[in-house]
Parts: C-alpha cells; structure tokens; sequence
C-alpha cells in the first residue's frame, strides 16, 4: 500500500512537470496592430507580429537578450520613439517570418531626429529575412548584429552608426543591394562586411544624390550588380573610403566591377584594395564617369572586363583623376586600357608615385589608353611588364592626348614603349628612363636598364636611376632622419630625386590586410621593429599594457596575403616581449625584398607597423 501511495505521488510530480515544461516550451506572445512599449521578456517569446505595430514618440520599447520576433504577414515595425533591442554575444535577438510568407521581418525607424528622441539602439541582432530602414533618423546605434538574405540596410535623409554588422546575401530589382544610402544620407559604417548582396545598381552598396558615409575597416566582397557597381555604386555623392577591401565583386552588363562613380561623385579613396573584380562593359577595377576621385595608398590588381579600363577606366569631361602611392598590376581588358583608360575633352588624369605593372589589352595601351583631348601629368611613374597584342605596351596616346611625364621609367613593354596615333597629340617627356630611347619633345632623358631588384620593381643599388631625376628640390626624395642627406627607403642615394615609382615626396605607404578587427592604437598595445630596413632578422618588439585571451603576431606582404604567423591566439600577460623574424615565409623559405606589415592584434584591439627587407 505504502509503495503504491509512493508511486501515485512521483506519477503525479512528473505530469505537473511536463505540463509545465509543455507550457514553457509554447509559450508566446501575440502582438496585435496598434502601439507597443514597455519591455518584452524572454518568458513571453517568441513575440507574434499580428498587424502593424508603432513604437510612438516619447515611449520606448525594450527587447530583452534571446527574444524571437517572429512576424505572422507583410507588417511594419516602425519606430518614431525609442527602441533598445539589445542581445548579447551568446543570445541574440531574432527577428523573422513565418515559414507561410514570402517577405522580410525589419525595423523601420521614422523621424526621430526631428522628434529628438533619445538614441536608440539595436546590438547583437539578426534579421533573417530581414530588411532595416532609416528615415530622416540619424540618432542610432545598430552594432553587432547581421541583416541577411532579406532586402538589407535603407537610409533616407538619415546617418545612423553602423558597426561591426554583416549584411549578406540580400537583393533588390534597383539600388544596394547590401546597403541603399537615399539623399543625403552619411551613415558610418565601422568594421563592417558587405557580401553577396545583389541590384541592378549597386550590388554591394549605392549612394545616390548627395549621400556621402564613412566607411572604415569595411569588406566588401562577392556582390553583383546587373548595370553599374558590383560593389559600389555612386551618383552625385562623395563616400570616403578608409581601410576597405574591394574583392571579387561584378557587374554583368555595365561598368565598374568593384566602384562606379558617377556624376560629380568625387570620392576620397585611401588605404584601399580593389582585388580581382570585373566587368562585362568597362572598369573592371574602377569606373568614373565626370567624377574626380582622389586615390591615395590604393592597390589595384587582378581587376578584368570585356571592355576598355581592366584596372580603371575614367571618361570624364571637366574632371580631375587623383592618383598618388598607387600600384595597378595584373589587370585586364580584352578591348584598350589593361592598366587605365582615360578619354574626353578636358580631362585630367594626374599621377604621383604610381606602378603600372603586367597589365594587358588585347587592342592597344597595355598600361594606359588615352584618347580623344585627356591631359596626363606623371612623376615618379614605372611602367614595365605591361603588353598588348596592339600598339602602345606601355602608353598609348590617341587622338588629342597631352601627356607631360617626369622622373619615371618606362621599360620592357612589349607592343611599345610610348606610342603615339592620330592627330593633336602632345607629349612632353623630361628626366625618365625610357626603353629604347626618347626623341620627341623634352630633355635629359636616359635609355639605360633601370636595374629593378625585385618584381615589385624597387631599385638596386647600382641602378642607373638613382638619383636622375629632377634636381630641383621640388622632387627631393624623403630624408632618411637617422642618416641626414640621404633618403629614406625605398628612395635610394641621396635627396635627388629617382626615376620611377619609389623617388620623389610619396614615400609610399600601401594599404595592409584588413579582416575583422577593429580599434587601431598605439596607446594600449605598442608595436615596434629593429633594424628596419634589415637584411637577414628583424627584432619585433611590442608591449601589453594588460592580460589578454587572444595575442596574434602576423606577417603580410603588399597584397595583404599572410606570409607568417609569429604568434597564434597566444594568452600572454601584460609586459614587453620581443620575436625574432628572419625574412621566411610560412615554409621557412626566404622571401624577397620589399615591403612587409607586421601586425599585432589582441582580441579588443590591433596595432600594425611597416617593415621593409632589403636583399644581401
């Protein structure tokens, strides 16, 4: 009797137990049409969306960590108050549909700045398949979170701070893919990855009248665009683009496989890599179209179209083309221009400091196409590598072409050096070594092998080129501060300037790998190396200033490919350490000359140096 009074009790404890788990496990909230504010708990999710909804003007709603929203048809979420949707890395917030509809589940953010509302924010969030948009609403926070396979970011007249967000793989018939910035919008972007998105403008990214964000530290890699922009497209409006990767983007039936500037879209563009784009019309790096962009400390490689411009293609009227610490090497046009085509009336296409290297066009100007009225001013340029199975390996002038070069090197182009067609060209070449020699306009020009040491063409040090330049000190190399007189590496001899790529003020300094980190300071985490230049080792000394869980050391090259990891999520303590590098790669074989990066990163913050090996 005793044992089936015993088992009568544990039988009715266990079905209380699983009514009550059976109760939390469906448990949920319906959210009809109407206003909503207050907090919504983990205990009332998942929250049904059953009508459009409105966070109003002075209310707030909070959404707690691991809530799911989850909307039952086609409705709006707007918010005129405030929200603060905030999950944390380990629950998120989910925002999403019901398997039964076709549409996205977003937020809509209205007229909070002119409601002066307190800011609000959205943190480690996913919107699947979602679609966040912006109006007129600037005072927003919108980090770590991920906006993916839906319709993406939207922002009309609104600058909200976007940072540490990946949008992925959304779509639209018209413009940005990944992120549509509308008239005067200047939202920042801050660590953010932008890929296979997909518009007919703008796979990655458009901005259109007057819209200007700030991008840094952000990737933008794999998006498609059907007319213009694989993966930025531009029209009246001026991005500045600081530490971004431009990788693998195309355009299917237009130009500017990785950035088209159109109309008075006169970017600033630094620290930038555009790698291995491409476009079936034109500019399968760059298209800019009577824009007058700056690029500076930019790699351009790789990049390919069917047309003319396989690295940049510029046609533009009444426009300035900026290019200063540039390499364009290894791209493509199956038509002109592997490396650029310029053409148009009152163009101007400027350059300081650039390399034009192994580029190729099937019809003519391997390095660069002109034609039809551009001005070209080039210091301190080296052409060579580049070909064509047509005329002008290195420079083709067409058809009205002003070209004005000083202290550079053209060599070892085949199809031709520098070749000129048409009426009304004008070229005047002063203080360059030129292959095969220079008769045309200009004076102390020399034919001798320039002596390059290394494939990225620095100078040896017998080179002929050192110190040919210009006297002037308008064209002085950089000083060398712990050997006055002389110049600063990659410069060679003493202040007069060399002929090529590394003479002159430009000192260049490329752009280095960027992936997900964030916070670049020399406050926290120093970094430093001795000697540099060096031959066989280097000494890379750097401090901690406190404990961290994660210490990478790495080495790049030029590319931003890793060459070696000197430490690998290594838990060290706060202090001073030294590792020693000798110049191998990841196979313990020694690499070349030239410019490497050494970059130390913890799991809050990262500090980067330039090292330069020179050969024995």
């Amino acid at each position: 009797m005793k044992n089936s009074k015993q088992f009568y009790v544990i039988f009715i404890i266990m079905l209380l137990s699983s009514f009550v788990i059976t109760n939390i496990s469906f448990a949920q909230t319906h959210i009809p049409y109407g206003d909503v504010s207050g907090t919504w708990t983990i205990d009332g999710s998942p929250y049904i969306i059953d009508g459009h909804i409105n966070v109003p003007v002075d209310s707030a709603l909070v959404i707690e960590p691991g809530v799911n929203v989850i909307f039952s048809d086609q409705y709006y979420f707007r918010i005129y108050g405030k929200l603060l949707s905030e999950g944390i890395l380990n629950d998120t917030i989910n925002f999403t549909v019901q398997d039964t509809i076709n549409d996205y589940a977003g937020l809509y953010f209205y007229d909070t700045d002119i409601s002066i509302q307190d800011s609000s924010k959205v943190e480690y969030c996913k919107f699947n398949p979602g679609v966040v948009s912006f109006f007129n609403s600037s005072n927003i926070i919108f980090t770590n979170s991920v906006v993916t396979n839906g319709a993406g970011v939207f922002c009309s007249e609104a600058s909200p701070s976007l940072i540490d967000v990946t949008i992925s793989n959304n779509t639209t018939d018209y413009y940005g893919g990944g992120i549509y910035c509308m008239e005067y919008s200047n939202p920042s972007l801050v660590n953010v990855t932008i890929s296979g998105n997909s518009a007919t403008w703008g796979g990655g990214i458009s901005c259109i009248y007057n819209s200007n964000p700030i991008l840094e530290n952000v990737s933008i890699v794999n998006n498609n665009a059907q007319a213009s922009g694989g993966g930025i497209y531009c029209e009246e409006s001026n991005p500045i683009l600081n530490y971004v990767d431009i990788i693998e983007n195309h355009v299917s039936n237009g130009i500017g496989g990785g950035i088209h500037l159109y109309d008075n879209s006169n970017s600033e563009i630094s620290n930038v890599n555009i790698i291995n784009n491409s476009a079936s019309g034109c500019g399968g790096g760059i298209g800019s179209e009577s824009s007058s962009p700056i690029l500076t400390n930019v790699v351009i490689s790789g990049n390919s179209t069917i047309g003319s411009g396989g690295g940049i293609h510029c046609r533009v009227n009444d426009g300035n083309i900026t290019l200063e610490n540039v390499i364009i090497i290894e791209n493509s046009a199956l038509f002109d221009g592997g490396g650029i085509q310029v053409c148009g009336d009152e163009a101007n296409l400027n350059m300081v400091n650039v390399l034009i290297a192994n580029n190729y066009a099937e019809n003519c100007g391997g390095g660069i196409n002109a034609i039809n009225g551009p001005s070209l001013n080039i210091t301190n340029v080296t052409f060579s590598g580049n070909s064509t199975e047509g005329l002008g390996g290195g420079i083709m002038c067409q058809l009205g072409c002003n070209l004005i070069m000083r202290n550079s090197i053209v060599w070892n182009n085949p199809g031709g050096e520098i070749v000129e067609y048409g009426p009304g060209n004008e070229v005047t070449i002063n203080y360059s070594d030129i292959c095969g020699g220079w008769f045309g306009q200009g004076s102390n020009n020399i034919d001798t092998d320039p002596l390059f040491a290394d494939t990225l063409y620095h100078l040896s040090e017998d080179s002929p080129c050192i110190d040919a330049g210009n006297p002037d000190s308008l064209y002085y190399d950089p000083e060398d501060p712990d050997n006055p007189g002389y110049a600063l590496y990659p410069a060679m001899g003493t202040l007069i300037n060399d002929m090529g790529f590394y003479g002159g003020h430009g000192n260049y300094e490329p752009p280095y790998a960027v992936d997900d980190e964030t916070h670049f300071t020399d406050d926290i985490i120093k970094l430093s190396n001795f000697p540099n230049p060096f031959k066989t080792s280097t000494i890379v000394k750097f401090r901690l200033k406190n404990d961290y869980r994660i210490v990478k050391l790495v080495i790049y090259n030029i590319k931003g490919q890793k060459i070696k990891n000197l430490l690998n999520n290594q838990i060290m303590k706060g202090g001073n350490y030294k590792i020693i590098w000798n110049g191998t790669n990841s196979r313990n074989k020694r690499v070349g000359s030239g410019i490497y990066f050494v970059k130390l990163r913890t799991e809050k913050y990262v500090n980067v140096k330039k090292i330069v090996k020179i050969d024995l």
